[in-house]
């Protein structure tokens, strides 16, 4: 039997096993339950942050590549128009 194969059964087993125990206690039920509600709030969260983050670093490219250019446009502005007037 393979590693993978070995390590899904026994995911499988502990699950098994952990869905009994949990269905015993009405308590520890409701506990997971909202501790997975909270789990779901907080992936979704996370995944807006990113997003916000991505967005600030796109703008933040934008605008230096905006400062790029019109440094570029001055620095050859200066050098091919010194001693013109």
């Amino acid at each position: 039997m393979d590693f993978q194969r070995e390590v899904l059964d026994r995911m499988i087993i502990l699950e098994t096993k952990m869905d009994v125990v949990i269905s015993g206690c009405p308590t520890c039920k409701a506990k997971v339950d909202a501790n997975e509600i909270a789990l779901t709030k907080n992936i979704e969260s996370t995944k807006s942050a990113h997003h916000r983050i991505d967005e600030v670093y796109k703008t933040a490219g934008y605008i230096s590549a905006g400062i790029g250019l019109v440094l570029q446009v001055i620095a050859f502005a200066l050098q091919n128009f010194k001693g013109v007037h």
